[in-house]
């Protein structure tokens, strides 16, 4: 039996997800219908709320920010 990719539920201030790969964590895509995710294949796809995905994005990027500033003390 085929496992079901899992889809986050949006919250009220997000209305799409992103596709992400996780060979290369580059996202496929950005997706408005949950029926279309339904087809990825979970062993290659994570699937994200748009919300926590570019909330993720600024983590990243934040913390990759404060290394490079501590790199120049």
């Amino acid at each position: 039996m085929a496992t079901s990719i899992n889809i986050p539920e949006l919250s009220h201030h997000c209305n799409s997800w992103v596709a992400i790969s996780r060979a290369t964590n580059e996202v496929i895509g950005e997706f408005y219908c949950e029926k279309t995710l339904k087809m990825f294949d979970p062993t290659k796809i994570e699937i994200k709320t748009t919300a926590s995905y570019l909330a993720d994005l600024n983590e990243r990027r934040k913390r990759s920010n404060d290394q490079t500033q501590n790199l120049h003390m």
